[in-house]
C-alpha cells in the first residue's frame, strides 16, 4: 500500500505523529550510520597510533643496537691497534717485557691524550678568531 492509501483514514493528529516516527526511524539510522562512522575512525586513529607507536619503540631499539655495535667495532678496533702496537714495540725491542710494555703504553696514551688538547685548544682558538670580528 502506499503512504496516501495508509493516511487516508486517519486523524491529522495520527498523520503527524505516522510522519514524525518515519521521520524518526530514518534519522535513527542515519545517526547510527554516522555513529558507527565515527567508531571506526575513532578504532583507525587508534591503531595508527599504536603502530605510530610501535614503529618508534623499534626504530629506538635499532638506534641503540646501533650505539652498541659502532661501540663494540671501536673497542675491537682499539684492541687490534693496542695489539699491533705491542707486536711492533716487542719486536722493535726484542729484550722488552710485559712491565717495559706497559709503561709505553701508558707514554703513548698521555702523548697522544696531550696532542688531542693541543688540537682542541688549536681548533678553539681558530674559532675564537673566526668569530671575533662579530663582537666588534
Amino acid at each position: 500500500m502506499s503512504n496516501a492509501n495508509n493516511l487516508s483514514g486517519l486523524t491529522a493528529d495520527q498523520q503527524m505523529a505516522w510522519r514524525l516516527d518515519i521521520f524518526s526511524r530514518e534519522t535513527n539510522k542515519h545517526l547510527a550510520r554516522r555513529a558507527e562512522a565515527d567508531a571506526a575512525q575513532v578504532l583507525k586513529d587508534a591503531q595508527d597510533i599504536e603502530n605510530r607507536k610501535i614503529m618508534e619503540g623499534i626504530l629506538a631499539e635499532n638506534e641503540r643496537k646501533a650505539a652498541v655495535d659502532a661501540y663494540n667495532l671501536r673497542e675491537l678496533q682499539n684492541r687490534n691497534l693496542e695489539e699491533d702496537l705491542k707486536r711492533q714495540f716487542m719486536t722493535a725491542n726484542p729484550a722488552a717485557t710485559e712491565q717495559s710494555w706497559l709503561m709505553a703504553k701508558s707514554q703513548i696514551k698521555q702523548d697522544y691524550f696531550i696532542e688531542r688538547m693541543k688540537a682542541e685548544k688549536s681548533r678553539d682558538e681558530m674559532e675564537a678568531e673566526k668569530y671575533a670580528g662579530y663582537r666588534m
